[in-house]
């Protein structure tokens, strides 16, 4: 009875913490899109979306499921056997690590077939170049995430997502106030490139 209740009461918590997560993702994300928008006009900011839509193309190729297989398989085996758990763990994260390494290598050498050849856009060379990090270290980071379900502990990820978004504003109005127009949307990704960097940090 007693296990009933605690179980109970941390699904209530964890459901309550995701919710606030992803609160703060959908209303921060709204803002620093509507800003971003303000700030680089209607030709920048379709620049913008279209380097963030080729970064989150190849986010998707470096998952490919593993994720998933982290919740399942270690969630089944943690409480049972731990050294069984982190085996699976270390073999997961090996093949994320590779996969992850090698599409944002893929990401990193062809930054100018991109930019130049297929998109006729040569300023979204550098961009491409700065998401190749941004892909790595976000890749990662969602890695690591999933193991905060696993423990049942979502209220860190809620930690993370406001204080990745009020980083992400902070560094947004400077970039509005303190940069030419003209190197704007370079900064910006700077700006995400540096937050994934500490996001992953963070949740490491």
């Amino acid at each position: 009875m007693k296990e009933s209740f605690e179980l109970k009461d941390q699904l209530v918590k964890n459901s309550a913490w995701g919710m606030i997560n992803s609160l703060i993702n959908r209303i921060g994300g709204f803002i620093l899109i509507v800003l971003i928008s303000r700030m680089l006009m209607p030709e920048g900011f379709g620049r913008y979306s279209l380097a963030m839509t080729i970064a989150l193309f190849f986010i998707t190729f470096s998952d490919m499921g593993i994720n998933q297989s982290l919740i399942r398989y270690v969630s089944l085996e943690i409480d049972k056997d731990d050294g069984k758990a982190i085996s699976y763990l270390k073999y997961l994260f090996k093949i994320r690590f590779l996969l992850t390494l090698t599409v944002s290598l893929i990401l990193l050498a062809g930054s100018h077939i991109l930019s130049v050849y297929i998109f006729k856009d040569p300023s979204l060379f550098f961009p491409l170049i700065i998401l190749s990090i941004y892909v790595f270290f976000i890749s990662l980071t969602s890695f690591f995430e999933s193991l905060f379900f696993i423990k049942k502990n979502v209220k860190y990820l809620s930690a993370k997502e406001f204080f990745s978004v009020l980083f992400r504003l902070i560094c947004l109005l400077g970039i509005w106030f303190f940069i030419s127009s003209s190197s704007k949307l370079n900064w910006i990704f700077i700006s995400l490139t540096a937050f994934s960097i500490l996001a992953f940090l963070f949740i490491f």
